[in-house]
């Protein structure tokens, strides 16, 4: 009997689906909150898992299983502060409601429902006003001596929009933002404003200070600019943008591309762990393959067989579905590999936790120690249970990038060098290739997994011909021009 006999469930048929809002909920310090979520079709959670968290899985926000809270390792600063609507929960109601707000909640909540065959989540985003003073004026001199006008309020989160020109953060004892700003006094006016404005639909709140006329000879400056805090954003763009810049044509300068290029399509373009030469040597454990599977003599192929293979029972082994794991972990720094899936009809790749449960029914998903794309049907592609990959072309080579510092795992068509899909996460412990051939579809599916080899030439990815590059410009291009990646 073939292995079809015994099919690997681990695409789970969506049975509900968690919902919630997707405009970010707004509350004020002090105030309580409902952070709404809701299963659909509409459906009792009571006998379900329902876990809210932040960032930490494991330390939840608020956790009920088994028809009772469990709140053991709950988040100490929501202690006493939390709730379900338990007297709801039949009625697929799993929203969660947080008493007397403060600054530190504000973040993104996500909910976390799960049943013995299925499970779903919402990210809901969650933004905490604090309670805003009326902005204070006050006279004072620049540094050469000139008077200015100088408008401070605090107590304003999250960071408000100013009419000044120049503004300065800061954080009071409370960590509440200290927003100042000043500007030159116009010899043409006697009525000044400065006007403080809340990013969220609150009222605005505006002072305003009337000069003498002793003050009207201080020299014109005209414009004054309307700026809205978003330095964290505008920094980081401007100095990735730079670095984007500068690095592709640095590679375009080396291939004399001379056509006009798009940023986003280049670096989508690009095959990370092929330009910084970081492709690691992979190789199938043989005692992590189920037992229906056949592993080579080199640890580079493995195929289902026609009947289980005599192997000892080990801890490591997977039990229920045809999967092994490399023997290669890893735990920092960058690496890529390449998968030839060739004519198979249903296979599933990525990274897998050390201590995924190896003796159950597959169920993918990051919270339970998976990053992973499949292919079923033929012509069905996906990332985890749920997420669709629309693509035109047969994939016949996969590449997989993993950052484990950056916390991202990047997928790629290796033949056409396009990327497919980034998963971002934060990652703990050891983490191994995963490999999943799937069920023989009644010998329609028996074609091999291979491990691509190390010893592959690379060439240049943005140039059309092959031609590989001179070593001396990879270790240039490393030492010089390290990108971390980001998802668009």
């Amino acid at each position: 009997a073939a292995f079809s006999a015994a099919p690997c469930m681990t695409v789970c048929v969506c049975w509900f689906a968690v919902n919630g809002p997707a405009e970010p909920v707004v509350a004020f310090v002090g105030e309580d909150v409902i952070l709404p979520a809701f299963l659909t079709p509409t459906m009792s959670a009571e006998g379900l898992e329902v876990r809210w968290f932040t960032s930490d899985f494991t330390s939840p926000v608020i956790f009920y299983r088994d028809n009772i809270l469990r709140n053991e390792k709950q988040m100490n600063s929501y202690k006493g502060r939390t709730d379900l609507f338990l007297t709801e929960l039949n009625l697929g109601n799993v929203s969660l409601k947080i008493r007397s707000v403060c600054l530190s909640d504000f973040g993104t909540y996500k909910c976390f429902v799960a049943s013995k065959q299925q499970e779903g989540d919402v990210h809901i985003s969650f933004i905490v006003v604090g309670q805003c003073q009326t902005p204070l004026i006050s006279v004072s001199a620049d540094e050469d001596g000139h008077p200015q006008l100088e408008c401070t309020a605090d107590g304003w989160s999250p960071e408000p929009v100013t009419s000044m020109s120049k503004m300065i953060l800061k954080r009071n004892s409370e960590d509440y933002p200290v927003v100042s700003s000043s500007i030159p006094i116009k010899e043409s006016f006697t009525v000044f404003s400065c006007l403080i404005r809340s990013s969220r639909p609150k009222p605005d709140w505006e002072s305003k200070l009337h000069i003498g006329e002793y003050l009207q000879f201080v020299p014109f400056i005209a414009n004054i600019l309307i700026t809205q805090l978003c330095f964290t954003h505008s920094e980081y763009g401007t100095k990735l943008g730079s670095i984007l810049r500068w690095k592709i044509f640095y590679l375009w300068h080396l291939c004399k591309r001379t056509t006009s290029f798009n940023l986003r399509k280049y670096i989508q373009f690009l095959i990370p762990g092929k330009v910084l030469g970081l492709k690691s040597d992979v190789t199938f454990d043989p005692e992590t393959a189920n037992s229906w599977l056949i592993v080579s003599e080199d640890s580079k192929e493995v195929r289902i067989g026609d009947r289980r293979q005599r192997v000892t029972d080990n801890p490591k082994r997977f039990d229920l579905c045809p999967c092994v794991l490399a023997k290669e972990g890893f735990t920092s720094g960058r690496h890529y590999w390449e998968v030839e899936v060739g004519e198979k009809t249903a296979w599933t790749l990525g990274v897998a936790r050390e201590l995924v449960n190896r003796k159950r029914w597959i169920i993918l998903s990051r919270y339970r120690g998976y990053w992973t794309v499949w292919l079923r049907n033929k012509n069905k592609y996906g990332a985890l249970n749920d997420v669709p990959l629309p693509l035109r072309v047969k994939l016949q080579t996969v590449g997989v990038f993993l950052a484990y510092d950056e916390g991202q795992v990047s997928f790629y068509n290796a033949q056409s060098r396009t990327h497919l899909y980034t998963f971002t996460d934060s990652f703990t412990g050891t983490l191994y290739p995963y490999f999943n051939l799937c069920n023989n579809n009644s010998g329609k599916n028996t074609a091999p997994l291979v491990i691509q080899s190390t010893n592959q030439r690379r060439g240049c990815l943005l140039c059309r011909s092959q031609d590989s590059l001179p070593l001396s410009y990879y270790s240039l291009y490393h030492r010089h021009f390290s990108l971390k990646m980001q998802p668009f």
